[in-house]
């Protein structure tokens, strides 16, 4: 069975997904961007920007009584190279 999650502390999907699926035992989370919730508005700069996808993605897991001890894998993508030791540090707190 696969059941679809959707969370109003998160942003809604822009397309035609979920916020994150759950089956055969594991969760699956699509793709965030920092998008704030309430506001609709991106961050500005990478350390803000990342900052609002860990809590975009921490309240997607939170609905799942779940939290980032649980993630088995995780993928990041970057359009500047130079911004990956300040989205590492972000993401490794």
């Amino acid at each position: 069975m696969v059941k679809y999650i959707t969370d109003a502390e998160a942003p809604e999907a822009i397309g035609p997904y979920s916020q994150a699926t759950v089956a055969g035992g594991f969760a699956f989370l699509s793709g965030q961007i920092a998008i704030n919730p309430k506001t609709g508005e991106v961050a500005e700069g990478i350390e803000a920007q990342t900052k609002q996808v860990m809590t975009n993605l921490r309240a997607v897991l939170s609905r799942l009584e779940l939290g980032f001890k649980d993630v088995v894998r995780a993928e990041i993508f970057l359009s500047d190279m130079n911004d990956f030791q300040t989205v590492n540090t972000i993401y490794g707190d």
